[in-house]
């Protein structure tokens, strides 16, 4: 039976993701968050989620079915799935009505699936700390990272990074360029890397199609697709 209590921790919760995600640039989920707080039947929905954030995982789950092909007029306000994304204000009665339309499917994923925000972007402030230690280190190191998701920050060193005007670091045909800002502080240099361990209760596997689609179903606003 769903408490009363746990209905107003998670109404608590759906509440504070309107700011939260106001201030990531993710428009659509504030809006959701914000009517979401207010509704009995998704909080009810949202509380069969995995983890500490039942209602982002629901917009996740939802984002994902979408990404698989379900047709809904709810797509129309995805930015992943349209280049036109209608008005996020005007999204909520449409969300409503795909979560109960989907209520077995979304229920299935918010049990089996854990939220993993893993972004290549997190990897130009994690450059100037593995510089440093490979610089005190003096000889190529062993790295393992806990909660590695799909692996991405293992291979920190495949990037390009450009953290101050002009200075670039890492491998010259690099697919992506990572820009920051860095003040103060000795050059950057990349590090050798000899081995990389990844641990995680629930890995993700970049060459599977459904998993890849799980993690772009996970970006909530911080790269070019604003969801």
């Amino acid at each position: 039976m769903f408490a009363i209590a746990d209905s107003e921790q998670l109404s608590s919760t759906c509440s504070a993701g309107d700011h939260i995600y106001t201030a990531q640039r993710s428009p659509l989920y504030a809006a959701l968050s914000k009517a979401g707080a207010e509704d009995a039947d998704i909080l009810e929905l949202s509380s069969h989620a995995l983890g500490a954030a039942p209602p982002v995982h629901l917009f996740i789950s939802a984002h994902y079915l979408l990404l698989g092909g379900v047709e809904h007029p709810l797509a129309r306000f995805f930015p992943t799935l349209t280049a036109d994304p209608a008005p996020p204000g005007e999204a909520w009665p449409h969300f409503r009505a795909f979560c109960l339309e989907h209520r077995e499917a979304l229920t299935s994923l918010l049990q089996t699936r854990s939220v993993q925000m893993t972004y290549v972007e997190r990897c130009s402030v994690l450059m100037p700390a593995m510089s440093l230690a490979g610089q005190m280190a003096g000889a190529p190191m062993h790295i393992v990272e806990l909660g590695c998701s799909a692996g991405i920050m293992l291979i920190f060193d495949k990037y390009a990074y450009e953290m101050r005007p002009g200075e670039v670091v890492g491998p010259a045909d690099a697919e992506i360029r990572l820009k920051g800002e860095l003040h103060g502080g000795a050059k950057l240099e990349m590090p050798q890397i000899l081995s990389r361990t990844g641990i995680d209760l629930n890995l993700i596997d970049p060459h599977s199609a459904d998993d890849r689609r799980w993690m772009l179903a996970t970006d909530i606003g911080h790269k070019a697709a604003a969801v």
